[in-house]
């Protein structure tokens, strides 16, 4: 793996997969940049996956303290060691954290938002102000396994009853390792409401929904689309919030090669 060095001096590792126009990846909760390598076997030759371990995780360092805008300077660095303005794909916090980015300046050529995790107003309760703080009390008391659980239940919005399915499973060990990440991710989402400024994004966009996601999702993603001045929405049947990534990987190239096909000054 490469590595870059934020504004703040904190490290921030990545790892490329292919070879072609770069599509830089950004994880969401509880992950690292792995998943994106399997994302980047079904892309082919087509794309070259340059996937980061975000602050916190993996091989990127930490400095604290925390802020959004430190993750948004890391994905700025990360996008300048490409070539040429990449295409920018998020997955759920990753997906508020890419589009954040480009609200805030960051070009890119085409922006994919993998069920960014906003909630309309009566779609479903959303994730209390003070969750991020309780997360980071819970962390900083070692209580790994009870940060995981409410983040799980109080942010995600799980039932209690698949969180407790979860325990003892290889994810939930890959959870807990990953337990002092969760108060950033909730950091990130925030209230989950729709940004500001929507219409200030004029790269195209392809908003991706699981067909067998929650109506929530559903709601959202649409609503995300028709604010946007030039996105759509495509449907991945009967996946969920993890979707499989030969198919994800199909709809990206299905958007790429739609934008290549557009004749130049149309």
């Amino acid at each position: 793996m490469e590595s870059i060095w934020s504004p703040d001096g904190t490290r921030i590792a990545y790892e490329d997969r292919g070879v072609g126009r770069c599509l830089v990846t950004v994880s969401g909760a509880l992950t690292d940049h792995t998943p994106a390598l399997a994302l980047a076997a079904d892309l082919g030759d087509e794309l070259r996956v340059r996937a980061f371990d975000r602050r916190g995780r993996g091989l990127s360092g930490a400095n604290s303290p925390y802020a959004v805008d430190r993750e948004v300077e890391d994905l700025r660095g990360v996008v300048r060691t490409c070539p040429e303005p990449p295409y920018l794909y998020g997955h759920s916090s990753g997906a508020i954290l890419a589009l954040r980015a480009v609200l805030d300046g960051l070009r890119v050529e085409a922006l994919i938002l993998h069920e960014p995790p906003f909630i309309l107003d009566g779609s479903r309760p959303r994730p209390d102000r003070g969750v991020a703080r309780r997360l980071q009390d819970l962390i900083d008391a070692g209580d790994r396994e009870r940060a995981v659980e409410v983040f799980l239940r109080d942010a995600v919005g799980l039932p209690a009853a698949v969180v407790d399915g979860l325990r003892g499973t290889p994810l939930w060990s890959a959870h807990l390792a990953l337990a002092h990440t969760v108060p950033f991710d909730a950091e990130v989402a925030g209230e989950c409401r729709l940004p500001e400024g929507l219409a200030s994004v004029q790269v195209p966009v392809l908003v991706l929904l699981g067909g067998a996601s929650p109506d929530w999702m559903g709601v959202s993603a649409h609503a995300l689309a028709d604010r946007l001045p030039n996105a759509r929405v495509a449907v991945l049947a009967g996946q969920g919030h993890n979707a499989r990534p030969d198919l994800v990987a199909a709809e990206i190239l299905a958007f790429v090669d739609s934008l290549e096909s557009v004749p130049a000054g149309d």
